[in-house]
């Protein structure tokens, strides 16, 4: 139990730490789309690296926290609900054997456990889902050299502004085996037709049209949109959550 004295007042020191900086880099972030949509491009990336910056600033402050208290049960009730494997591990692996014997340390494991599933390595699992004119597609149906899944929404505005990129990459590169099936989080179906009309993204689109409560978005453990999975032709993750240039490196490098 966390609540009451000391244990209370660190814990709701934690949440401030994470409650301001997402705040805050909302807020940056904000800015720096609407600089990029009035094509202040050089402002708009000063804007993400400031957010960026406010991120890691609260990371660091917030992994000394739990540093500082890697013998009790606080520390791994803290990071039951991050998403970022490698970090997990980390404080997983700071914990004491006491505190990796309570339930949130057993959540913490669990977590892991979850995470590593969709990991670097790992195999993508299965899903289907349903394509704007009702046909039912799984990811495994869809084949490709190299094979992109791409989380985003017709609402997200950073998914928006990535489409004209993952547009040409897929014009440049399909005939080289590359393959992208879009998952909407979109809850109604118009939206989400519209957008890829009017994005022209000529590639496989299916939804649940849940938005966040679609289980693909859960088994994959998806946080954020835009979020990208980059597989190979045996369905193995080799990349997540690389965008814009970076993915078109990857993916000039793999296919060449």
């Amino acid at each position: 139990d966390i609540r009451g004295g000391k244990l209370q007042d660190i814990y709701n020191d934690y949440q401030k730490i994470v409650a301001d900086a997402n705040a805050e880099s909302r807020a940056l972030n904000k800015k720096a789309s609407e600089a990029a949509a009035q094509k202040h491009f050089k402002t708009s990336h000063e804007l993400k690296a400031k957010a960026n910056k406010v991120q890691q600033a609260a990371f660091d402050k917030m992994n000394n926290i739990v540093r500082k208290n890697a013998d009790n049960v606080l520390a791994a009730y803290l990071q039951t609900a991050g998403s970022e494997l490698e970090p997990l591990k980390q404080i997983y692996s700071l914990l004491s054997e006491k505190a990796k014997e309570t339930a949130p340390g057993k959540l913490l494991e669990a977590r892991i456990a979850d995470l590593e599933k969709v990991g670097i390595a790992a195999t993508a699992p299965d899903f289907t889902l349903t394509t704007p004119e009702g046909k039912q597609v799984s990811l495994y149906s869809v084949k490709g050299k190299l094979k992109i899944i791409d989380f985003w929404a017709s609402w997200c505005g950073p998914c928006r502004m990535e489409n004209p990129n993952m547009v040409k990459l897929y014009n440049d590169f399909k005939d080289k085996g590359l393959a992208i099936v879009s998952v909407s989080l979109d809850e109604r179906k118009v939206p989400w037709v519209q957008a890829i009309k009017k994005d022209g993204m000529p590639w496989t689109h299916v939804s649940s049209l849940k938005g966040w409560k679609c289980e693909v978005v859960k088994q994959y453990n998806i946080d954020a949109v835009p979020s990208i999975i980059v597989l190979d032709e045996n369905i193995r993750i080799l990349a997540k959550n690389i965008r814009a240039e970076k993915l078109r490196a990857f993916v000039t490098e793999y296919l060449k």
